[in-house]
């Protein structure tokens, strides 16, 4: 969700639903709000998203959601794509990836590599 009386528009919040469908699969049949992951990991970026379970390290936290800027005229900003954060669902809290700067600002906005 963006907040929109702000320039760039910025992320303010998620809403994460899990999804039932009829048995063809045609229809969907019920919406239901979570708050919680059970332990994965959601990746948001450009043009692909990606689940993942947990893995054990100091880099990434489960039950969150990593994502990046969508904006395309990041390299109008002042620091380039600023968007970019980590969602924790559980605690409804953001925390940055890294702190922009104007050494970075003509790059793109990050892509996630992420192991098979």
């Amino acid at each position: 969700m963006y907040r929109e009386d702000e320039n760039p528009k910025l992320t303010v919040n998620f809403e994460v639903y899990r999804l039932s469908f009829s048995s063809d699969g045609k229809r969907l049949s019920k919406k239901i709000r979570i708050k919680t992951l059970d332990g994965e990991i959601l990746f948001l970026g450009d043009n692909n998203s990606i689940s993942v379970f947990s893995f054990k390290t100091s880099q990434t936290s489960s039950n969150s959601i990593y994502y990046t800027d969508d904006y395309d005229n990041y390299c109008d900003l002042p620091f380039g794509s600023i968007d970019n954060g980590i969602f924790d669902v559980e605690n409804e809290s953001f925390d940055k990836h890294y702190l922009p700067s104007f050494s970075i600002k003509d790059l793109s906005p990050p892509i996630f590599v992420v192991p098979k």
